[in-house]
């Protein structure tokens, strides 16, 4: 019986491409295809470009198949594993809520809400961060995968320190962005903090692990 993480992984992977495939029947030719300041669409397009939508996860689920195959080190093999489920796991709630929408904004019925999408994807986008800061501060020593700069991390104490600041730091800065995408209305405003704190995750690594390495 295959893995469950492996069944997951698959479903995640097709489940997009599914729903594109089986809404195309009930569809309209036109849907809304973008939407501009304060959530109105601002164009319409052909349903058929939802195809790509279905092809996405395809395309990242076979790469991150791949990088996990290449691995030898089973922990860091299912870290990737799961790094991909986290991926497809934004990429399926997005596209879904996009066909929701698709079906909202094109029906007669006035008792469906339309879903925020910028909200859905930063609240997920934070969870990600969330999920994801905790793999990456128990990776091991790997030559692909983890925090890694100024060369190559031959010790391995400076390689856990390294990966568990960074996994702190992203935990912490995908918590921030859930409580302000819960907190603030405005989707500008929220998506303006949210790349000020991804820009700021970076040098914010490097300082920390800086300062703690010092101390050693």
């Amino acid at each position: 019986m295959k893995d469950k993480k492996e069944v997951l992984f698959n479903i995640l992977m097709f489940l997009p491409m599914l729903v594109v495939l089986i809404s195309l029947f009930y569809l309209p030719k036109d849907i809304p295809a973008h939407y501009g300041e304060g959530f109105a669409v601002d164009r319409w397009g052909s349903k058929y470009e939802t195809l790509i939508y279905g092809v996405i996860p395809i395309a990242f689920g076979g790469i991150m198949r791949i990088i996990s195959q290449t691995e030898t080190k089973q922990s860091n093999k299912k870290a990737k594993v799961y790094g991909g489920i986290i991926g497809l796991a934004v990429f399926n709630i997005i596209i879904l809520g996009f066909i929701y929408n698709a079906f909202r904004l094109t029906s007669l019925s006035e008792q469906l809400i339309i879903i925020n999408l910028s909200k859905i994807f930063l609240v997920t986008l934070g969870i990600s961060l969330v999920v994801t800061g905790n793999i990456v501060s128990k990776a091991k020593r790997n030559k692909l995968t983890g925090i890694r700069y100024s060369g190559t991390i031959t010790d391995e104490k400076t390689w856990n320190i390294r990966q568990r600041i960074g996994g702190s730091i992203m935990m912490l800065v995908g918590i921030i962005i859930v409580i302000i995408n819960l907190i603030f209305k405005s989707n500008n405003l929220v998506i303006f903090i949210t790349l000020i704190l991804l820009i700021a995750v970076i040098p914010a690594t490097i300082l920390v692990n800086r300062i703690a390495l010092k101390k050693l």
